[in-house]
C-alpha cells in the first residue's frame, strides 16, 4: 500500500470479514441495544480452532495453509460482535439501572408489604 508492505495475513482478513458478517447477523439473533453478553464458554469454544492451528504451527508440528487460516479466522471472527457490541452498549449507554422495589417490600419480610393489617375482632 503506497509502496509499503501491509502485514495482514489470510487469517486476519477472514477475522475482519467475519466480524462484519457477524455484525450484520446480530440483529437477527439478539437485540442490537442489548447489554447482556453471551456466556464466555461460546467465545472460548470459537477460539479453540484458531488456537490449535496457530499453536501447532508455532511449535513446529506442521505448517498451516491459507484455507485453514481462513476457516479458523471466520469461526473466531463471526462471534466477536456478539461480545463486542453488548460491551460497547454498556460502555456508551451505561449499565442497566436496578429496578426500584415497590414501597413497603423488603427482603427481610419475604416481599410481603409492611404496614397495618386489618384484624377482625369477634
Amino acid at each position: 500500500m503506497l509502496g509499503y508492505k501491509f502485514p495482514v495475513c489470510a487469517r486476519d482478513l477472514a477475522i475482519y470479514a467475519a466480524m462484519l458478517l457477524g455484525a450484520f447477523l446480530l440483529p437477527f439473533v439478539m437485540k442490537v441495544d442489548t447489554k447482556t453478553v453471551p456466556p464466555l464458554r461460546y467465545f472460548i469454544i470459537a477460539l479453540i480452532p484458531i488456537g490449535i492451528d496457530g499453536g501447532t504451527q508455532l511449535i513446529g508440528l506442521r505448517t498451516s495453509t491459507n484455507e485453514l487460516r481462513i476457516i479458523t479466522g471466520v469461526i473466531a471472527g463471526i462471534v466477536i460482535p456478539f461480545y463486542l457490541i453488548p460491551m460497547l452498549n454498556t460502555f456508551i449507554i451505561g449499565p442497566d439501572k436496578p429496578q426500584p422495589k415497590p414501597e413497603g417490600e423488603s427482603r427481610e419480610n419475604g416481599g410481603k408489604k409492611e404496614g397495618k393489617e386489618k384484624v377482625k375482632l369477634p
